[in-house]
This record gives C-alpha cells, sequence and structure tokens, in this order.
C-alpha cells in the first residue's frame, strides 16, 4: 500500500530532532539514510517512521554521551 500521508520537509524534520537541516541532509549523503521521497521540484519529504527511528537513534546517542554518577552528578562523556 502506498503511503498517502504527506511527507514532513527537512527543516521541519531536523526541529523535530533537533539538528540542523544540514546535518539531516548529510546523515542521508554520508549513511544512505533516511531516504526521503522527492516533490516534482526536488525537496525531501520525510516519512513519519523515518523521523521516528531517527530521533530514537539519536537520544541513543545522547544517552551514551552522559553519565550519572552516583552522587547524582550529570557527566558528559564526550563533547559535541
Amino acid at each position: 500500500m502506498e503511503n498517502t500521508l504527506p511527507g514532513i520537509r527537512t527543516r521541519a524534520a531536523a526541529e523535530l530532532l533537533g539538528v540542523s537541516p544540514s546535518t539531516l541532509r548529510s546523515w542521508e549523503r554520508r549513511l544512505g539514510y533516511p531516504r526521503p521521497r522527492r516533490t516534482p521540484g526536488n525537496h525531501r519529504q520525510y516519512d513519519l517512521t523515518e523521523v521516528e527511528t531517527l530521533r530514537l537513534v539519536v537520544a541513543i546517542e545522547a544517552a551514551y554521551d552522559v553519565r550519572v554518577d552516583d552522587d547524582g552528578t550529570t557527566v558528559r562523556l564526550r563533547r559535541r
């Protein structure tokens, strides 16, 4: 069944993910994911499932960057 829902434009998808539009485009170019549809004007349109998958990946990545010490202090393990 073909997806009949409208896609999410690059800027809106990037805002939902907390990244810049150029980061989102870079992931597509370098990693091959996400794979947005294109409008007749060649604009990217992301499926909601792609955005949700990326949101999960971003959250997992962020979790690897933070540790909470025994005293409750949050420590950033890596700089962004």
